[in-house]
């Protein structure tokens, strides 16, 4: 996670260089998985992996603004949003009627077909009734 987290803090300060010199346009790129790159313009780059003063890519940034029922639903094993990121996402959520931070055991970033999709379904089943009843 070191070697990530180096690798991704060089290519911000890249894009933050390109930004400066107003060159926001330039692509960039960031190998998150092994052939998997991330590419993008520094403008962008910055708008999405920056931040919060940098980016208006961010729940928490904008939580305040949700005012209907709202479920944050996050994996106990997320290694890329970790467990932290839910509960600030739910913390921001100050104008919703009805919140919860609900946990998927085991659960990791990316949804997975079988068990961990089913949990997920399940979650929702479950809450949606309770923060939106039926009214006659």
């Amino acid at each position: 996670m070191a070697q990530y987290r180096a690798s991704l803090d060089a290519v911000l300060a890249a894009s933050r260089a390109l930004l400066a010199a107003g060159k926001g346009g330039e692509i960039v790129g960031f190998e998150m998985f092994p052939g998997r790159p991330q590419i993008m313009c520094a403008k962008s780059f910055i708008g999405f992996f920056g931040t919060l003063a940098e980016s208006n890519a961010s729940t928490v940034k904008f939580g305040a603004a949700i005012d209907v029922p709202a479920a944050v639903i996050h994996g106990t094993k997320d290694e890329i949003a970790l467990p932290p990121n839910a509960e600030a996402i739910h913390r921001s959520l100050t104008r919703s009627p009805a919140r919860e931070l609900i946990w998927v055991e085991g659960a990791g970033h990316y949804l997975t077909p079988g068990k961990i999709a089913e949990d997920y379904a399940a979650a929702i089943a479950a809450w949606l009734p309770k923060a939106m009843p039926v009214r006659p």
